[in-house]
């Protein structure tokens, strides 16, 4: 367990707390401080687990550059297998909560860029600011997240669709 984002007193006094208390099942517990890095590559934080071909054949797989991403939600059921050693499957859940779709991936605006005029559309940069078909603004935010703006038509969402498509949604 890997313990951010607090103040040192409250980090102390919760990560003492799940210390103390066996039934969490937390054996490894660390409080860096600002600036401080922790190696979580350890093979100890390694688990092997098996997934079930119901699991596999639900996920819906999106590519990611070179890797092919899912969300999975499942459970751990340890089963014994034809010499007796506990095996760890992954077994679909069954009354699974939605999640919110995660974007990953970070593509340049000049990129979209290209891929806008490769589909017919007229791109141009203006202060930043990717303008398109002299309707639609695409900009990068101060945290990073691309906005687009503009008033509703055809061409938001096709220019939508093109950006979703540089992301792999999960």
């Amino acid at each position: 367990m890997v313990m951010v984002h607090g103040t040192p007193d409250s980090s102390r006094h919760l990560a003492e707390f799940c210390r103390d208390n066996k039934d969490m099942g937390v054996s490894h517990i660390f409080v860096p401080g600002i600036g401080e890095t922790v190696d979580a590559t350890s093979e100890r934080h390694i688990y092997q687990v098996k997934l079930k071909d119901a699991l596999v054949t639900a996920a819906k797989f999106s590519r990611a550059n070179d890797a092919e991403l899912a969300w999975i939600d499942a459970v751990i059921d340890v089963q014994l297998n034809a010499d007796k050693e506990e095996v760890a499957m992954l077994e679909p859940m069954v009354n699974k909560p939605g999640h919110i779709p995660v974007f990953i991936n970070e593509p340049r605006l000049s990129n979209l860029r290209q891929t806008l005029i490769k589909s017919g559309i007229q791109a141009e940069f203006n202060g930043g600011v990717l303008v398109c078909n002299n309707k639609i603004a695409i900009r990068r935010n101060a945290s990073g997240t691309i906005q687009i703006e503009g008033s509703v038509c055809d061409d938001y969402y096709k220019i939508r669709s093109l950006l979703y498509g540089m992301y792999a949604i999960i």
